[in-house]
């Protein structure tokens, strides 16, 4: 509510021309005794007289009283139409002598918005010109907003209306009070002062503010009525006692001089070249740290950091990241601080999730946990919420898999349509104990087994169309995701909330290794049983120095947070690692992998541009080096070094493509009507004893066929 009138000469004189002073104290308790009790207390800080908006004596025009039991008095009253002058005159304001006085107006305001009041003092109107300052408040709320005004001795009146083109608000009472004494407290940068502002004070009343510098800075001056306060700056705080006059309280802060940090790292014995050391004033040390130091050849150390009482933790390749140190920086230079590191092959592992232990527990029988190979002492758990089931065992060709059912597709296509499916969600990790700030890391890895069971005509892709997400493995949600569309087979990745189909599809039923490596830019590389299958851009910055996502969890056969997004089929072992994993580590662990769960992986891949040094020299692949009639990139995939030809449909429509075992890139089989428009066929077919095969329906009327292919 904004109210306004023509204030006096005495109170230009005395500089208060147009003076607001906003007390907003918010009476939207519904219950009459919190309202009672609020004003009450008001009553006696301020020793005011009220008059109710409703009270027999006033004059109402064009104004209706409508009954609620939150105003005080349990009425209020309000302008009856747009269009038209509406307002109440208090005819009897009665004070004991002329002068400045205080009238807080009580209003309510039934929608969001400003609603504006005017005032007039015993018959001089506001000429309904000067500032215009609307206050805005949340609809169905009591404020109240105080200004000062001139009455002089005996009876006045005094006016509040809204004019013809405004609706005004609701107004429930005014209140007449002495006005008191006020303080100005303010506060430069780095720092504040508490209360802050114009503070108003009954006249006798005192007054504590407290001075509180902002992380790594101090009180370089307070002026109390522009003299400095020694007292003040020593203790932080200056009260203002018996308080008669107006005062000022003025407060400057200084940044606090940085002080030499150093120290040693070593394993127990040598120091450690190139370990980061993390410094951050609050636990957790490596997360999101505020600065990071590097050590030198023999381990040693040295960061400025500002005074504050700190935490420190550091991490070297091949050895386990210490727990956190902590010492407080104050007026001098630390030295000593020396940390010790102990080897671990594990180093780089975020977790490890087997099915060893599985080996000999009966089919069918549910795993409601499945404990972490790496670290020790953790495990990944069901999820305690509807929509979420518990995985089985189930065998496959003498092997033990942990078996993920999608569920029941229950009611309305909507976030929460899918219930019982089956899903993981981690219990927390040593670099994060209740997953809520993330890891750092150096880039991302994830490497799993997994045999998709598709579901054609499922009505999976309700939620996202084409690029359904149906996780393998969810990091922090967002942060980073393998996952299958369960309808298609096609593999999916979700870097930090980008979702991107990569024209990789598994085949119904068969199992599969794939292997996800995110660098520390974005950049990453999808395998294919072996095969450099996919590739993503960078980010151009470094989102893979901390892992996290939009919620704080993490999941396996599931994004841990809805049903949508759980995967259907058989999950193997799960690898996520918290680097950009090595081309010789990946390759180790895919082979070893391979062999325990029977899949062969693919030989050396040559991508095109060595391909075509022989068989197409200074061509792209969409051109035809030998005029065959095949172009470059269809010949590089199906292995041709000399005359190639495009495949035909045999007897039993079946069109097959021969697949080097060497190609490196992707593809996709496309299918049309009229040669004009290209849909990608469902389910896109995968190689088998190096052939691609494709069935073409019968039934729908002539068909085109054609293989897209885009190689690396």
């Amino acid at each position: 509510m904004n109210m306004k009138y023509n204030p006096s000469p005495h109170q230009q004189a005395a500089g208060r021309l147009g003076a607001w002073r906003s007390r907003a104290l918010s009476l939207a308790a519904k219950t009459s005794t919190v309202i009672a009790a609020l004003l009450l207390a008001a009553d006696v800080a301020c020793s005011a007289t009220r008059y109710e908006a409703e009270a027999a004596g006033n004059t109402r025009v064009n104004c209706v009283v409508q009954g609620d039991g939150a105003a005080s008095g349990g009425q209020r009253v309000a302008k009856s139409n747009y269009g038209i002058y509406g307002g109440i005159t208090f005819n009897s304001i009665n004070v004991a002598a002329d002068g400045d006085y205080d009238m807080t107006v009580c209003y309510y305001d039934p929608w969001d918005g400003g609603r504006n009041s005017y005032v007039s003092v015993n018959g001089v109107p506001d000429p309904l010109v000067g500032p215009h300052v609307a206050l805005w408040c949340p609809g169905g709320t009591y404020l109240k907003v105080t200004r000062t005004l001139s009455l002089v001795a005996g009876n006045n009146t005094i006016t509040i209306y809204a004019p013809p083109n405004e609706w005004g608000p609701h107004w429930d009472y005014i209140e007449i009070s002495q006005p008191g004494n006020y303080i100005t407290a303010t506060a430069g940068s780095g720092g504040g002062i508490s209360p802050s502002g114009s503070v108003h004070l009954e006249p006798g009343a005192s007054q504590t503010f407290t001075i509180t510098p902002n992380l790594f800075y101090g009180i370089a001056d307070v002026l109390v009525d522009n003299v400095s306060s020694p007292d003040a700056i020593t203790n932080g705080s200056y009260t203002f006692a018996n308080v008669t006059a107006a005062h000022t309280i003025a407060v400057t802060f200084q940044q606090l001089p940085e002080q030499n940090v150093s120290g040693h790292v070593t394993d127990g014995t040598t120091g450690i070249a190139g370990t980061t050391v993390y410094f951050k004033t609050a636990p957790l040390a490596s997360v999101s740290p505020y600065a990071t130091a590097t050590t030198d050849a023999d381990g040693y150390y040295t960061q400025l950091l500002p005074p504050a009482a700190w935490y420190a933790c550091a991490s070297a390749a091949g050895y386990a990241i210490s727990a956190d140190t902590t010492f407080t920086v104050a007026g001098s230079p630390v030295t000593g601080l020396n940390l010790t590191l102990a080897v671990d092959p594990e180093w780089d592992v975020l977790f490890i999730a087997t099915v060893d232990q599985f080996s000999t527990t009966t089919a069918d029988t549910p795993v409601p946990s499945w404990p972490l190979n790496h670290p020790t002492g953790y495990n990944l758990a069901t999820p305690a919420n509807q929509s979420q089931g518990v995985p089985t065992i189930t065998a496959v060709n003498g092997m033990n898999l942990l078996h993920f059912d999608r569920g029941l597709l229950i009611g309305a296509q909507d976030f929460n349509a899918y219930h019982f499916c089956d899903g993981y969600k981690l219990t927390g990790l040593p670099e994060d104990p209740t997953l809520a700030n993330g890891v750092p890391v150096s880039g991302v890895s994830i490497v799993a087994v997994v045999q998709p069971i598709l579901e054609a005509n499922s009505n999976v892709n309700f939620l996202w169309g084409s690029s359904a997400e149906h996780d393998i493995v969810g990091l922090y949600f967002d942060g980073l995701v393998l996952g299958v569309n369960t309808e298609t087979g096609e593999v999916v990745v979700r870097r930090k909330s980008g979702l991107q189909n990569t024209g990789i599809f598994l085949a119904d039923g068969h199992k599969t290794l794939l292997s996800l490596v995110v660098q520390l830019d974005g950049s990453c590389k999808l395998y294919k049983d072996g095969v450099d299958a996919w590739s993503g851009a960078a980010f151009g910055s470094k989102p893979y120095a901390l892992l996290t996502g939009s919620f704080h969890q993490i999941g396996v056969g599931t994004d841990a947070q809805d049903g949508p997004t759980s995967f259907n089929g058989n999950i193997g072992d799960v690898y996520v690692y918290k680097t950009a994993i090595s081309d010789a580590k990946r390759s180790t662990l895919q082979s070893s992998l391979g062999t325990k769960f029977g899949i062969t992986l693919s030989g050396s891949l040559i991508d095109f541009a060595t391909w075509a040094l022989t068989n197409a020299p200074g061509q792209s692949p969409s051109e035809d080096y030998n005029h065959d009639g095949v172009q470059n990139g269809i010949a590089y995939f199906m292995g041709a070094t000399g005359l190639a030809a495009n495949p035909a449909l045999d007897a039993s429509d079946h069109i097959t493509w021969p697949v080097s075992a060497t190609f490196s890139g992707t593809y996709e089989i496309q299918s049309s009507s009229d040669l004009q428009t290209w849909v990608p066929v469902v389910p896109q077919p995968s190689p088998a004893a190096g052939n691609l095969t494709y069935t073409v329906p019968t039934g729908l009327g002539r068909q085109f066929v054609r293989l897209v292919v885009t190689p690396n």
